[in-house]
């Protein structure tokens, strides 16, 4: 506490040395552990690029916005349909695959 009072711009040092150690945390573990979940991100990855084949070519795209983080509203601006409607094609299709899966 004395420090911050003594530097005005304490805070700011103190929000970089918080960064930093995350920093060094996050690096360390790269590089000395594998992660546990190695084995279910590759599954995922395979069931992911299945359930992609499976999709027609306007649930791609809708798929793709998704992924790449668009709102249902956004989707429905570029596809040019109301985003209710595309909404509910699109679950009905993702039920569709899940059941066949």
């Amino acid at each position: 506490m004395a420090h911050g009072l003594e530097d005005p711009a304490a805070r700011g040092h103190l929000a970089i040395h918080v960064s930093m150690d995350r920093l060094e945390g996050f690096r360390r573990d790269a590089l000395l552990c594998d992660t546990p979940d190695t084995e279910d991100g590759y599954r995922t990855a395979l069931d992911l690029q299945l359930f992609e084949r499976k999709l027609n070519s306007e649930d791609l795209e809708i798929y793709r916005m998704l992924k790449a983080g668009y709102c249902w509203h956004e989707i429905g601006e570029r596809i040019g349909r109301r985003p209710n409607t595309i909404h509910r094609r699109f679950s009905r299709t993702v039920r569709r695959i899940n059941g066949s899966v």
